[in-house]
C-alpha cells in the first residue's frame, strides 16, 4: 500500500521522549488496563487482585539429595523426650539410597550426628526416592496430640462464630494418605471445634502437605448481575463459597461486593482467576460492558496520547514537516476489536475467567480490514478517526506477517521495534506485537522499550528509484515527481 518504515537515524527523539538514553521507548509507560494497548486512549480502568486463598501446611517434605549428608541421616523406632530435647533410642545411620522404602514410621532428627539429640523430631509418614515426607514434633509433643479437625458442615453462631456440626478428628500422620478426603470440608485449623470468622477456614483444594482455604472472612457472594437504586449494588442471582470449588462457576458470576451480604456503593467485575481474583471497580451503576466501551470503543477513546505517539509526533515535527506534502493520510491501524469476545473473562455471561483478552491481530496474519473505526488512525475524518496531528504511523502485526519470509525482508533491520497492533490483556498488564531482529513479530508488555521505526505512506505518484528498506540500504524516492 505504499507505507515505508523509516531508516534514519532516530537519535533526535529526546531522553524524555524516548524514556531511555538509548534510541528505545515504551509503547505505553501505562500497562495496566486494556487501554493501554492503544495508540491513543482515554478512560482506564486498571487491575486489582483480591488475595482470597491462603494455605496451612500440615506436614513437610524436604528433597533427599543423595549427593549430600542428606543421604545419611540416623533414624530410630523409638525416643525418649527428656524435658528439653528428643533423643532417639539406639539412632543407626541409614542410607536414603538404599532403604527409603522401609524408613516410613521412624523418627529422625533429620542429622548424620550419632548422638541422636534434637530439639524438633521428624516423624516419617511418606517417601520416594527423592523426598521425604514428616511430622514435626516440637516441645514434647508426641504423634498422638498432633491432631486437626475438619467437618464437612457448619452451624452459624450468630455472634461471629462457627462451630464444626460433624466433627472428625485425626491425627496429622495419616494425612499423607487421607487427604484427598478432605476438600470442601471446613476446619478451625487446629483440633478445636468453634472459631471466629477470622479463623474459620473453607478447605477448596488439598495436596499431600497442605490444604488451601478461604478464611471465613473472605466468603462473599458472587452475581451474575445487578440492581443498582442510584446509591447502591445489589447482587442478583448470587452464589456463595461453597459453590467457588466448583470448575468454572465464575463464568456466569463475574460481579461480587467482596461482601456477604451482595450490597455496596462500588461494585467489582472478577475477569481472571478464582481463589485469588484480577477484578476492575465500577461505581455509579457502571456494568462492565460500560467499561469495556469507555476503554476501546466509544467515540472519545482517543483523547490521551500513547508514550510512542508522543515520541514519533515529536520526531516527524522536528524532522519531517517539510516532507509532509508527498505522504498520504492513510490509515493507521490499531484495531481494539476483540478476537475472543465470547469466551473471555470480560463477557460476564458465560466468560472464562482463566482466559485473557485477545484483540483481532492475535488470530488473523494477513487480514487488512480495520474493523473499528474509531481505530482506523488518520489526520481526517473521510477515512478515518482524524485523531492524528501528522500522516505518520506504525506498521501493523499484519503488515509484518505480509513481508516476511525466512530468506529476507525489509523490516529485518538488526533491532526490536514496536507494531501498532494489541495482542491481548492478560491478568494484569497489557501486551503488543513488536518486530524482532529477523523482521518477524513477537509480543511484549507495552511497557517495555523497544526501538521506534516510524512508517509513512507515499502518495500517489511518487516513484521510486532505488533501495530496498533495510538500514543498510534505504529507499530512495524521486522528489521531483
Amino acid at each position: 500500500d505504499g507505507k515505508c518504515a523509516n531508516t534514519g537515524n532516530a537519535s533526535q527523539l529526546t531522553k524524555e521522549q524516548m524514556n531511555t538514553s538509548g534510541v528505545s521507548v515504551a509503547f505505553n509507560k501505562n500497562s495496566y488496563s486494556p487501554a493501554d494497548v492503544g495508540y491513543m486512549n482515554n478512560t482506564r480502568y486498571t487491575y486489582n487482585i483480591n488475595v482470597m486463598t491462603s494455605s496451612q501446611t500440615i506436614l513437610s517434605e524436604r528433597y533427599m539429595s543423595t549427593s549430600t549428608s542428606y543421604n545419611y541421616y540416623y533414624y530410630s523406632d523409638s525416643y525418649i523426650w527428656n524435658g528439653s530435647s528428643y533423643v532417639l533410642e539406639t539412632p543407626e545411620q541409614l542410607s536414603w539410597t538404599d532403604n527409603y522404602t522401609n524408613l516410613v514410621g521412624k523418627y529422625t532428627c533429620g542429622s548424620t550426628s550419632n548422638t541422636g539429640v534434637c530439639s524438633s523430631l521428624y516423624y516419617v509418614v511418606g517417601t520416594t526416592s527423592s523426598r521425604m515426607y514428616y511430622l514435626t514434633l516440637t516441645s514434647g509433643s508426641t504423634i498422638e496430640n498432633e491432631t486437626i479437625t475438619f467437618s464437612d458442615n457448619i452451624n452459624d453462631n450468630g455472634n461471629g462464630t462457627y462451630t464444626l456440626s460433624n466433627p472428625v478428628t485425626i491425627e496429622k500422620k495419616d494425612w499423607y494418605t487421607n487427604y484427598g478426603s478432605y476438600k470442601n470440608y471446613y476446619t478451625c485449623g487446629s483440633n478445636e471445634v468453634t472459631c471466629s470468622t477470622s479463623n474459620i477456614k473453607y478447605i477448596t483444594s488439598t495436596s499431600n502437605t497442605s490444604i488451601t482455604y478461604i478464611l471465613g472472612s473472605n466468603w462473599n457472594k458472587y452475581g451474575n448481575s445487578f440492581i443498582w437504586d442510584g446509591t447502591n449494588y445489589t447482587l442478583v442471582d448470587t452464589i456463595d463459597v461453597k459453590d467457588l470449588s466448583k470448575s468454572g462457576v465464575l463464568n456466569n458470576n463475574h460481579y461480587t461486593c467482596f461482601n456477604s451480604s451482595g450490597v455496596c456503593s462500588e461494585l467489582n467485575y472478577i475477569y481472571y482467576g478464582t481463589s485469588n481474583p484480577y477484578y476492575i471497580k465500577l461505581t455509579g451503576g457502571k456494568s462492565v460492558e460500560d467499561a469495556l466501551n469507555e476503554m476501546l470503543y466509544n467515540d472519545d477513546v482517543n483523547t490521551n496520547d500513547s508514550t510512542i505517539k508522543g515520541a514519533i509526533d515529536y520526531w516527524y515535527s522536528n524532522n519531517m514537516t517539510q516532507y509532509t506534502d508527498y505522504l498520504e493520510d492513510t490509515v493507521w491501524c490499531n484495531d481494539r476489536s476483540m478476537d475472543n469476545q465470547s469466551s473471555n473473562g470480560w463477557n460476564p455471561n458465560g466468560g472464562r475467567t482463566n482466559t485473557e483478552l485477545y484483540f483481532k491481530s492475535r488470530g488473523n496474519s494477513s487480514n487488512l480490514t480495520c474493523q473499528n473505526r474509531n481505530d482506523r488512525f488518520t489526520v481526517n475524518k473521510e477515512n478515518g478517526n482524524g485523531a492524528l496531528r501528522y500522516p505518520v504511523g506504525l506498521i501493523t502485526k499484519q503488515e509484518i506477517s505480509l513481508s516476511f519470509n525466512s530468506s529476507k525482508t525489509p523490516l529485518a533491520s538488526g533491532k526490536s521495534y514496536w507494531g501498532l497492533s494489541p495482542y491481548y490483556f492478560i491478568n494484569s498488564y497489557a501486551n503488543g506485537f513488536y518486530v524482532i531482529t529477523n523482521g518477524s513479530n513477537i509480543s511484549s508488555s507495552v511497557y517495555y522499550s523497544y526501538g521506534v521505526r516510524p512508517a509513512v505512506s507515499l502518495r500517489t505518484g511518487i516513484e521510486y528509484m532505488s533501495g530496498d528498506g533495510s538500514s543498510d540500504t534505504p529507499y530512495v524516492i524521486d522528489m521531483d515527481s
